[in-house]
Parts: structure tokens; sequence; C-alpha cells
């Protein structure tokens, strides 16, 4: 049990080298003072010593260290970028495409990307119609078309057809690899310096050794036979074992209020830091917005409701994100005669559905006049031999952010950053107070 507290020793002994005294250090010499008076007393036979107490003492100690550990763990993100990437990738080669383990991915290689698959490694596209989706890496919710020749970088997703792609960094070396690791350099935060605990301990222990060597003094002169028994019975009894044992029970229970409240923190020391905030910056896609839920309306001519279903049946056929917002925002189903199906990357879709030609896509696309405001999420309907529209697709909030936004605002300056366009500038201007405070198209650096 002596050997079991090994911890607490080395981090008083790194203390001190540092001319840090931390709260390990009166617990140290409460712990080797009990051992020593104790093992002194039974070998003497002049007493059972404290061994009960020190068993008792470590093994709370140890218990409250294996409790925060526990916590953390079951809440910790703190893992490798490869717990997001696929086991395998498949590998182009002349002899046809075969399943090899990512850490063998290497330079030059071919690789074949699906729907929805996350790409491993920086790349180019060497064939198909790449629409990434670099939602996990930048924020961006929109798919960015890229042409071939064009380099994609890892951690984007493709949405559509199959691609083909020749590596150029191993995965080690990617982009986001380098974005991951980017905090790395800073180091972990020293809350030995900052915690109050420590700060305490520090007088805690000076007061208490002088009190103990006081108390040592006094009986030597009056009594030599109980001058130890006083030196060490003010070490045993001092011994900071509640304040230690608060520490990691405290932030353990913490963090775990937190992450069922769907709050998490990426160490311990944050907590410590809360109260200490005066800044906060909001991401835009998916922390404010809905990610299953865009608020989509049709500005334009009236549109039947057998046009409507024929629009829906028209944008199922395609993946683009938009198309699956339109198709999700009408209601009903019903299957139509579909013909002619085109989809124009970066500009639209088009076919013959149940007789009638129907074209959704941009405005250009559209009525071949380029759009006043490119960074709008507006998709034009062409039915009926005419231009009936436009499906105006903005941002669903999440409830309550008003209110939210206005609380925090009376204590701390806010920010939003987003990977997106500035299309949503305007309706987050107001609720922010200023659009200086509103950052658009950041990448992750």
């Amino acid at each position: 049990m002596f050997y079991s507290a090994n911890d607490y020793y080395l981090s008083a002994f790194k203390g001190l080298k540092h001319k840090i005294i931390n709260i390990d250090l009166p617990i140290t010499l409460g712990i080797f003072t009990l051992f020593i008076q104790s093992t002194y007393e039974i070998a003497t036979l002049q007493g059972i010593g404290y061994m009960d107490s020190l068993i008792g003492l470590v093994f709370f100690l140890l218990i409250g260290k294996w409790y925060q550990s526990k916590t953390y763990q079951a809440l910790s993100f703190e893992r490798d970028y490869k717990s997001y990437f696929p086991v395998a990738v498949t590998l182009v080669s002349g002899s046809g495409e075969q399943s090899i383990p990512l850490n063998k991915l290497e330079k030059g290689h071919r690789i074949l990307i699906r729907n929805q698959e996350l790409i491993p490694a920086d790349a180019t596209l060497l064939s198909g119609v790449a629409k990434i989706d670099y939602s996990f890496v930048t924020g961006e919710s929109i798919p960015v078309p890229k042409k071939i020749g064009e380099m994609i970088y890892a951690g984007g997703r493709q949405s559509g057809s199959s691609i083909e792609l020749e590596v150029i960094h191993q995965v080690e070396q990617s982009y986001l690899t380098q974005l991951w690791n980017q905090d790395k350099g800073f180091g972990k935060p020293d809350s030995s310096l900052g915690s109050i605990i420590n700060k305490v301990s520090e007088y805690f222990t000076i007061i208490i050794l002088a009190i103990g060597v006081t108390a040592g003094i006094y009986w030597l002169f009056y009594n030599p036979s109980l001058a130890l028994y006083a030196f060490t019975s003010v070490l045993i009894i001092a011994c900071p074992c509640a304040l230690a044992l608060t520490v990691p029970f405290t932030f353990g229970s913490t963090m775990r209020v937190f992450g069922r409240a769907g709050f998490y923190i990426k160490n311990t020391e944050v907590i410590e830091n809360l109260s200490k905030i005066n800044t906060i910056v909001f991401d835009k896609t998916g922390t404010i917005t809905l990610n299953k839920s865009m608020d989509i309306r049709f500005v334009g001519n009236n549109l039947s409701g057998e046009d409507l279903l024929k629009i829906k049946f028209l944008a199922s056929h395609s993946s683009h994100p938009l198309s699956t917002c339109i198709k999700e925002s009408i209601a009903g189903d019903q299957r139509f005669e579909i013909s002619d199906y085109q989809e124009i990357p970066s500009m639209g879709i088009s076919g013959i559905v149940n007789g009638t030609r129907i074209n959704l896509g941009s405005k250009k696309f559209i009525t071949g006049k380029v759009d006043d405001a490119p960074n709008t999420s507006n998709v034009y309907c062409f039915i009926n031999h005419h231009v009936a529209g436009y499906f105006s697709i903005a941002n669903s909030y999440r409830p309550g952010l008003e209110a939210v936004i206005r609380e925090l605002s009376k204590s701390h300056a806010l920010y939003l950053l987003s990977g997106d366009n500035d299309s949503e500038k305007n309706n987050l201007g107001p609720l922010f107070g200023n659009d200086e405070y509103l950052r658009f198209n950041q990448s992750p650096q």
C-alpha cells in the first residue's frame, strides 16, 4: 500500500525540483510519517502503529484518482485522428481493386472513394465527379465541387458517385493530421501554478512544518520522550487528505454533470478556468444550427400539389444536400416516370417527370443570368415552360438561441466563426449585435 502511493511521491518531488510546493507534498509527508512511525513502533514493540490509518488514507486517495480517471476516459474526446478514418481503403492497381489497411497507404497509390466515404489522405482527383463535404474539417455544410487534377484534402467526404484519387501525402503528413496535432506544440496546461488548492497547500505545508517543529522543540525541553511523537502527530493529523480527496471527486463529478448536459470539456484544468472566461466564440454549423433541419420556403408562383410532388421526385434522384433539403421539405410521396435526367455539377439537375420538363439549380442554370447574391442558398425552378420561382434555403437555428445570446452578452464578448459563406450574415448580425463579431469563410487554422 505504501508503494501504491508512488504517484504522490513523484509529484511532490517534481514540484520541489521546479521550486513548487503542491498539494502532494504534505500528503507525502503524512504518508511517510505514518509509515516510518508505525514501522518504528512495531519493530521496537512500543506500540501497534498506525498501519490501518495509512492503508485507509492511501486507499481512499487512490479511489479518488480512479474515479476521476474513469470519468475522464468515459467523456474524453482526445482520440487519435485515425479513429475517424476507415480501417481499410480500396486500392486500384493494374490487377484490379483490393482492400488494404490504412497504415499501408503510401504516396502514389490510387484509391477508390465511394459515396459517403471519408478521404484518408491528401490526394488529387483522377476521375469522377467529386463533391466533397468538408464539414468534418471546416464546418462548411455545402459540398465543394472539384475538377480533375485538383487537390482534395484528407477529412473530406465524397457525396455522389465513386471517384478515383492519387495519394500525394501519407496519412501522417496530411493537412488534417497537421491540424489535429497543432495544439500539441503548446503543451498540456499546468494546473499546479493556477490551482487554488496548490496555492493554499504552499502556505499550508510551511505552516504545518513550522507548527510541527515548534511542538517538537517545546517537548524536547520539557519531556524529550514525547518530542518525536509531538512532531509526527502534527504531520499525521494535519495531512490534507480531505482536501486531496475533494479534488478528484469534485472534478470527476463535475465532468459527469457537464457530460450529461452535453457540455464536454477537454481536461480538468478547463473546470478551474471556466470562471475566468470573458469571451465566447460560437461555431455556426451544428452548434447554433440544427444539422437535420433547414428553413425552406418557395418564393414565386403558386405551385400545385402535383407539381410539388414532381419536383420532389426529381430532387430525390440527386445526392446534393440542397436537393435533399427540397425533397424532405415537400410532404407526400408519389412515384412518376422520369426520362432525360441530367445532373450538371455546380449547376443543377433536369429531367422530364411524367411529361413535364423540370429544371432545378442555380440562377444562371435556370435563367442564364448571374446571381446577384452568389452566397445565398437559392435553388431556382423551371417548370411548365417558365421560371416558377426559387426555393430559399436558410439554416434553422436552435430553439432558445436568441435568449441564450442575449443573456451571455451581458457578461461576455460574443463572436461567431464559420467555414460557410456569409449568406446568414443578415440573420446573425442583429443577434450578435454587430457584423464585426461575425467571421465567415474561415479555415481551421
